[in-house]
């Protein structure tokens, strides 16, 4: 097991993109870590929110990595963004309600190097095959990163 760096990214922070909430830039200088290959693992946590709708949240942060792509129906095309990094659960529906992902409700994601992208955006989409934003709007949240290095 090596060792392990957190990296905390507040929304209320970030630079807002083109949805406040649901696209978030970070400026993170990540040659403070060695270059070496990591495991990735992340919790999430939203501030409190109505929650109108049913669709799983899917977050994406583009850490300078390749992208995935999206598996669709036979004779489709297939949809490709970079840096998908998991899915979010809805704790209920209705008022008081926030999104969250716990380190065991995602599988860990290996990195071959350190991140090289220091300008990192993290986005939230709807798992409904449109490729909207997810709604509503999240007021603030917290996204911890934990690289752990493999040796």
């Amino acid at each position: 097991m090596g060792r392990f760096w957190n990296f905390i990214l507040n929304s209320a922070v970030g630079t807002e993109g083109t949805t406040a909430g649901i696209d978030e830039t970070f400026f993170i200088d990540w040659s403070r870590i060695p270059d070496k290959p990591y495991n990735l693992t992340f919790t999430f946590m939203s501030s409190a929110s109505t929650i109108t709708i049913t669709s799983l949240a899917n977050i994406y942060i583009d850490l300078g990595q390749q992208s995935q792509l999206a598996v669709s129906s036979v004779d489709s095309s297939v949809c490709g963004r970079v840096g998908y990094l998991g899915k979010l659960i809805y704790s209920s529906g209705g008022a008081n309600q926030n999104l969250r992902a716990g380190t065991t409700d995602n599988a860990p994601l290996y990195l071959e190097s350190r991140p090289v992208n220091n300008t990192v955006r993290v986005e939230l989409f709807r798992n409904d095959g449109t490729g909207n934003f997810y709604s509503p709007l999240l007021v603030n949240y917290t996204l911890q990163l934990c690289l752990e290095e493999v040796d």
